[in-house]
């Protein structure tokens, strides 16, 4: 990826539905199997730091398995720094169970779904005419950081010499009033 240019992040969950009948399980002594559909929705999110990444999506976003035996996302995401940077895809099944007879519908919550994470990594490039005003960011940046830094531990010495200071002048205070 280069900094400052979408790309696109694409995922996809497939179906393995090669199973044959003869190896599917049976449950013991059940004369009649009442019918339970079971259809599976897929929701995926993709993490990255926004301090890293512009990204198009940062929800949940939902697919159906139930037309086809591949459910597909895409995000465009956009990088801001330089580096090697890592993108994790987070994966969660909402299944949905139905009896036949269409009676009742019981499907389970997304919050409680397990959810699968799968990261990658990422390098990211700065075009070449681009270098030396990155490079200047970086450095102005860290510059930033550390005059906000000294100036906190001045004002935290200010803060100690005055407090030693008042307690000092009571300390002599109540050594001149004692007998």
């Amino acid at each position: 990826m280069a900094r400052g240019e979408s790309d696109s992040v694409t995922a996809a969950v497939t179906l393995d539905r090669s199973t044959p009948p003869d190896r599917i399980l049976q449950r013991p002594h059940v004369a009649v199997e009442h019918g339970i559909v079971v259809s599976c929705r897929v929701q995926a999110q993709l993490n990255v730091s926004r301090h890293e990444f512009e990204i198009n999506e940062d929800d949940w976003v939902e697919r159906a398995l139930l037309t086809g035996d591949t459910a597909r996302w895409s995000w465009h995401v956009t990088p801001k720094r330089e580096g090697t940077h890592e993108i994790v895809l987070k994966l969660r099944p909402i299944m949905k169970m139905e009896r036949r007879a269409g009676a009742a519908v019981d499907v389970a919550d997304a919050a409680d779904s397990n959810v699968q994470q799968y990261g990658t990594v990422v390098h990211v490039t700065v075009p070449r005419t681009e270098r030396i005003q990155d490079t200047m960011s970086r450095i102005a940046a860290t510059l930033n950081v550390a005059e906000r830094l000294v100036e906190s531990m001045a004002a935290l010495l200010a803060a100690t010499l005055a407090l030693l200071a008042v307690l000092g002048v009571r300390h002599r205070r109540k050594r001149r009033t004692s007998p």
